[in-house]
């Protein structure tokens, strides 16, 4: 039962950062992988960084929104399955509670989101980083807590 929920998470960090994207040709967008690129623009603009499309920065905020779901999801799940409990001090009030740890986890992740929103005005790379190395970080503890609850059950 452990492998059945880590690949999911899995999955999701790949799909949003395009890593089941191979670029086929250059002509389709939606199947170009995504990496930092440099986009020049010949209107007198200055010369600007972007990171990839607002199409991958989108699926990065809705990957993070399914990852959250998820952490509640294996918190509620392993503490329910007995033997294994909340050790982040700040949501141990709240776990065992999942009206209040579902209303924690959406303002936490609304608060990240409008964050990397902010950041994103004035540095798109560092906002699509962020929100990268966000979904990575939220996948190891996803990952970490459906393994910890499947040992006791």
């Amino acid at each position: 039962m452990r492998a059945c929920f880590s690949r999911p998470v899995v999955v999701l960090v790949l799909v949003s950062s395009g890593a089941l994207y191979p670029s086929h040709s250059a002509a389709d967008p939606l199947r170009a992988p995504v990496v930092p690129a440099l986009t020049i623009f010949e209107t007198g603009e200055a010369h600007r960084a972007t990171v990839s499309s607002d199409r991958d920065y989108q699926r990065l905020r809705w990957s993070l929104v399914g990852i959250q779901a998820l952490d509640v999801h294996s918190t509620v799940t392993g503490i329910a399955s007995g033997g294994v409990r909340e050790t982040n001090f700040a949501m141990k009030p709240f776990a065992t509670s999942t009206p209040w740890l579902l209303a924690l986890k959406g303002v936490s992740t609304w608060i990240a989101l409008k964050s990397a929103d902010t950041l994103a005005r004035r540095n798109r790379r560092a906002a699509f980083w962020l929100l990268a190395a966000s979904n990575v970080a939220m996948s190891a503890i996803v990952v970490h807590n459906y393994r910890a609850g499947g040992r006791h059950r």
